[in-house]
């Protein structure tokens, strides 16, 4: 009896084994944090955080997502320094271990950045500053660094020169400069999958890269700014063509995302998923053209 008892056992770990073992199709969720960011991207045991959120609800996202004995994150990626995409990264570096961070070379003085600043220092982190035309492989997804380019990071460290430094980085005020104009923009390609992850890009740098035509094709594009009224112009929707709009947005007193551009979605006849109506979102590509939509209310 007891050893019948012990095999179940055995079959039962097993099979929990099995159901958390990674497979190899990409898969990107945008976690329902709130009014804010956090997007998470795993292929096999490659494992990209985009953005934290506001607080530590990015850390259940994680847990539902990522195998329990994993504890390891190979890149996280900070687009900038606001509050609604920072905060959750203080608690994901305390519990998980972080490869590499890709972050801009400023922070802003508030109190939630020094504490970020304070924990990359100490858990001592390896970060770098991306920029566009760097180009970042981790298994068989490839990420593209569309934005910023080198002309814009020399005329921010000019600025940024005699700015004090909290654990390294020069921080700024709200009054020096727009912190989303230097929100960093990833390109993702599977195969043929395809993404545009704009962080809270601003339309005075999304334009200029549109009419340059540095803005690539996506089937998947994640909305700038929670879906803004003035950070999302037509242009920036016909250069990308998405079949898909991601929207990362919770209550708010900001009108996010706008009314102007849910209808402009719906008359180009590109599907909208929001959080704060969907839950979390999770798209699973075979890199192939197979693309599976699940959804967490």
């Amino acid at each position: 009896m007891k050893k019948g008892w012990l095999v179940m056992a055995l079959l039962g770990v097993l099979f929990f084994l099995w159901r958390q073992w990674p497979d190899q199709q990409l898969h990107l969720i945008v976690c329902n944090v709130g009014q804010g960011d956090a997007i998470l991207i795993t292929q096999g045991f490659n494992q990209v955080l985009v953005d934290g959120g506001p607080d530590q609800r990015v850390l259940n996202c994680l847990q539902d997502h990522l195998p329990f004995w994993d504890r390891r994150l190979e890149l996280v990626v900070l687009t900038h320094p606001e509050a609604d995409h920072l905060t959750g990264l203080i608690s994901v570096i305390n519990h998980y271990q972080v490869a590499n961070l890709a972050i801009n070379d400023f922070g802003k003085q508030t109190p939630v950045f020094r504490r970020l600043a304070a924990a990359i220092n100490n858990h001592k982190i390896r970060h770098f500053q991306p920029r566009r035309g760097m180009k970042i492989r981790l298994g068989l997804m490839d990420f593209d660094v569309v934005w910023p380019d080198n002309l814009a990071l020399q005329e921010r460290q000019a600025f940024l020169a005699n700015k004090p430094r909290w654990f390294g980085f020069p921080v700024i005020q709200d009054r020096d400069f727009n912190a989303n104009d230097y929100s960093i923009t990833l390109w993702l390609h599977f195969g043929r999958f395809t993404a545009l992850l704009t962080g809270d890009l601003s339309r005075e740098r999304s334009l200029p890269l549109v009419w340059r035509r540095e803005i690539p094709p996506a089937q998947v594009l994640k909305v700038p700014h929670h879906g803004s009224r003035d950070d999302n112009p037509p242009a920036l929707y016909q250069a990308v063509r998405p079949k898909i709009a991601l929207i990362s947005v919770g209550p708010n007193h900001f009108g996010q995302p706008s009314p102007q551009l849910l209808t402009f979605l719906h008359r180009q006849g590109i599907a909208v998923w929001r959080t704060d109506r969907h839950g979390a979102i999770e798209f699973i590509s075979n890199g192939q053209g197979r693309l599976e939509l699940r959804n967490r209310n």
